[in-house]
């Protein structure tokens, strides 16, 4: 049996197929196979000499992106239709360096959702300042996913990077949708507040014209009672005016002077007597609460209010809403504020469930 031990120096560019789907928090493992082309089996075997020795890699090597977790050393046969070929393959183990994406990615799309929370805060008639606030970020966030995904493969399934960068876009647009929602329901709340303001100026045209119209009324059917009213008697003794029933001197019913014994008539304003009898002053009281009782109900139909127990007119009842600066329950204002608390909550929950799923994915998957 021949040895021969073959010392040579090379550098080698390889190509390692790489599995992105974890990516930039993935572990690759990037094999490098020696092999005889020419010579089978029969003519030559490699082995490796000092077993999973043979391969060293210094302390002091590293790469930019990745961090060297470790190697190993296999034998292995290819089997042709040539023939069985020696094969020995070292197996390097990698693991992706976070620092270069938190500082160019991670980071940078953070503070872009951080900023775009900032109208939020502004007053929502401030249009300019939160539109170009809402329409900057998104544009900026759209620039910065196009650049990420244009340094790697162009691969069809998604990668964890993309989950990031995809939720911090929709934050970002849902501000912007969140003041779109802010002004709409502005705008229908100032055109509900312009209708009942109309419809309110109507009401009050209507109600006075109403209030015109009844007072005329009552100024028409005042005349017409004054002047179809007859004279009336009034006691000397008592102030009261005299039942027109009762029977006057010279046989009459209605207001004579007397003289002697004979009856002038004439239509006085008012005739005073100067006596009343008894049974003449509770006709007169019972005439006198007849009258005042007439006089009550007469004020309550003419004056159009009122009812059992002297109560008041009822109080119109307003157009629109109880608070016609909210629709739905919700004023602009409150989704404002809302948006304040929710927004970032969400961010944070997200955040904290992405980078606790990822890197125990991470930590417990092997090295594809």
């Amino acid at each position: 049996m021949l040895l021969l031990v073959w010392s040579i120096r090379l550098t080698v560019t390889a190509s390692c197929p790489m599995s992105l789907q974890y990516f930039p928090m993935d572990r690759q493992a990037c094999s490098i196979e020696i092999e005889s082309y020419g010579y089978s089996m029969r003519d030559i075997k490699y082995v490796w000499l000092n077993g999973n020795k043979s391969v060293d890699v210094q302390g002091d090597v590293t790469l930019p992106q990745f961090k060297i977790m470790g190697h190993e050393q296999e034998s292995a046969i290819a089997a042709l239709t040539t023939g069985n070929y020696s094969r020995l393959i070292c197996k390097i183990k990698f693991s992706r360096s976070l620092g270069f994406y938190l500082i160019q990615i991670y980071i940078p799309a953070s503070l872009i959702v951080v900023i775009s929370w900032v109208s939020f805060w502004l007053h929502r008639n401030a249009t300019p300042a939160r539109v170009s606030l809402g329409v900057t970020t998104v544009l900026t966030m759209t620039t910065l996913m196009s650049s990420t995904n244009a340094q790697l493969p162009k691969i069809s399934y998604i990668k964890s990077i993309d989950v990031f960068l995809g939720t911090c876009f929709v934050m970002v647009f849902a501000s912007l949708l969140e003041y779109a929602t802010v002004g709409y329901l502005g705008k229908r709340i100032a055109m509900r507040k312009s209708r009942i303001e109309q419809l309110t100026k109507l009401a009050d045209e209507h109600r006075k014209k109403c209030a015109a119209a009844a007072a005329a009324a009552d100024a028409a059917v005042a005349e017409q009672s004054a002047a179809q009213a007859p004279p009336q008697l009034i006691c000397a003794t008592t102030g009261l005016p005299l039942d027109p029933a009762l029977q006057l001197p010279c046989g009459i019913k209605n207001p004579v002077h007397h003289q002697g014994n004979r009856c002038i008539g004439g239509p006085p304003p008012k005739m005073v007597y100067g006596g009343c009898p008894q049974k003449m002053n509770s006709r007169i009281l019972e005439a006198k609460q007849s009258g005042k009782m007439m006089n009550e109900a007469s004020s309550m139909t003419l004056g159009g209010g009122g009812g059992p127990g002297n109560q008041p007119p009822p109080t119109p009842v307003p157009f629109g809403p109880k608070d016609p600066n909210r629709m739905l329950g919700v004023s602009p204002s409150d989704i404002d504020k809302y948006s304040r608390v929710v927004f970032p909550v969400c961010f944070i929950c997200f955040n904290l469930m992405y980078w606790i799923v990822y890197m125990h994915i991470s930590a417990s998957s092997s090295p594809n």
